[in-house]
C-alpha cells in the first residue's frame, strides 16, 4: 500500500510539474516525479492525437485540424518549455560570456531571436501535424504520444548527462537522476516510440539521443552546463523533429 501511495504522488506530481491539470491533493517535489516525465507526456499526446483523429472524422480541413490539435498540446502544458525555447533564443549567442547570457535568460522578456524560434517551432508542428492527419487513426495517435512522451523523458535523459548552470530549477535535476529512474524513463520511451511501428522507433529514439547529444555539446561549450530552459527547449526540439519523422513516415 505504502509503494502504490508512492507511486501515485510521484505521477500527480508529474501531471502537477508537466501540466495545467489540477491535481488537488500535495505529492512531491518534480525532481522525485522524474519517472513519470514520459507517461505525463503520453497523456498529452493522447489528447492531442484524439482531438486531431476525432476532427479527421468530422472531415476538418487538415490545417483547422492540426490547429486544434497543436492548441490543446500547447494549452495542456501551459506553454511550460516554450518559455525555455525562447529563453535560449534569445540568451546563448556567440562572443558573450556565459553569466550575460544566463542574465539575459532569467528575463521575462521575449526578443526577436526567441519571438522567431517559437514561430518556426510552431510552424513545423502545425505543418507536421497537417500531414499526420492524413494517415490511419492508430499512426495519428502512436505518433502524437511518442512525439510528447520521448520528448518528456529527453529532459531527465539530458539532466543526467549534464552539469547544472547557475542555481535555478536545473540545479535540483541535473547530476541528480538516479539509475533506476534512467532505467525507467528509457523504457517508458521506447514503448512510445515503438507505437509509430517499427519504421519510426529506431529513427525516433537515436535521432533524439543524437539532438540530446548535440545540444550538450553546445550548452556546455556556451554555459558550462544546463539550465531549466535548456532542458524545456530541448523538449520542444525533440518533440518536433519526432512529428516532423512522424509525418515523413505517413507520407510514404
Amino acid at each position: 500500500m505504502r509503494l502504490a501511495r508512492e507511486i501515485g504522488l510521484r505521477f500527480l506530481g508529474s501531471v502537477q510539474f508537466l501540466t495545467v491539470f489540477p491535481v488537488p491533493i500535495a505529492t512531491v517535489p518534480y525532481e522525485e516525479a522524474m519517472p513519470f516525465f514520459p507517461c505525463t507526456g503520453a497523456l498529452v499526446g493522447a489528447l492531442a492525437g484524439g482531438l486531431l483523429v476525432l476532427a479527421g472524422v468530422a472531415s476538418l480541413p487538415a490545417g483547422i485540424a492540426a490547429a486544434l490539435a497543436l492548441a490543446a498540446w500547447l494549452l495542456a502544458t501551459g506553454l511550460l518549455h516554450e518559455d525555455g525555447l525562447a529563453d535560449v533564443a534569445d540568451g546563448i549567442r556567440a562572443g558573450r560570456a556565459p553569466e550575460r547570457m544566463l542574465e539575459i535568460m532569467r528575463d521575462s522578456r521575449i526578443g526577436t531571436y526567441g519571438g522567431v524560434a517559437l514561430v518556426m517551432a510552431t510552424l513545423l508542428r502545425w505543418q507536421a501535424l497537417s500531414e499526420i492527419t492524413r494517415a490511419n487513426p492508430w499512426f495519428v495517435l502512436g505518433v502524437c504520444v511518442s512525439a510528447a512522451a520521448v520528448s518528456r523523458g529527453s529532459l531527465v535523459f539530458l539532466a543526467a548527462i549534464s552539469k547544472p548552470a547557475g542555481s535555478g530549477m536545473a540545479a535540483r535535476l541535473v547530476g541528480q537522476v538516479s539509475g533506476w529512474t534512467l532505467l525507467a524513463v528509457g523504457a517508458q520511451m521506447s514503448v512510445a516510440a515503438s507505437l509509430t511501428g517499427w519504421r519510426g522507433t529506431a529513427p525516433i529514439l537515436l535521432g533524439s539521443l543524437l539532438l540530446l547529444l548535440v545540444l550538450r555539446t553546445w550548452y556546455h561549450a556556451r554555459l558550462r552546463g544546463v539550465t531549466g530552459d535548456c532542458l524545456g527547449a530541448a523538449a520542444v526540439i525533440v518533440e518536433t523533429y519526432i512529428l516532423v519523422v512522424g509525418a515523413c513516415l505517413g507520407s510514404f
